[in-house]
């Protein structure tokens, strides 16, 4: 997070691209789900949350990413998690949250998929 507690953050029109910090664990996971529901509801339909500068992600930021795709979703938004590191991708999969997030493996991809048409990366 920057200096001010807030992600680094731009939009271009109906979509968002946040950068994540590098953990995310229960010492910022709520101001991280915060600053992404902030994000939401501005108006947002596709909000591309940037993992490729995390290397640890523990449950509270497992919960709170979580909550934010459920908040997206009552949004009628969509929360897509960049995760190339193999070491989140696997603690998700683990926790079975594979299954519920959007999860991709490079922002190309992220940004590059039409909204709502979302396919899980094998």
């Amino acid at each position: 997070m920057t200096e001010a507690g807030r992600l680094a953050a731009v939009r271009v029109g109906s979509w968002a691209m946040a950068v994540l910090p590098s953990e995310i664990d229960m010492t910022c996971a709520a101001d991280v789900g915060a600053d992404l529901g902030t994000l939401l509801g501005k108006g947002i339909a596709v909000l591309v949350a940037d993992m490729t500068a995390s290397s640890f992600c523990d449950t509270a930021g497992v919960q709170a990413l979580v909550a934010v795709h459920h908040a997206a979703r009552a949004a009628d938004a969509q929360l897509r998690l960049v995760v190339p590191a193999a070491t989140i991708r696997r603690a998700f999969e683990l926790l079975e949250v594979d299954r519920v997030l959007h999860l991709y493996p490079s922002l190309d991809e992220a940004m590059a998929d039409a909204p709502g048409s979302y396919r899980p990366s094998a």
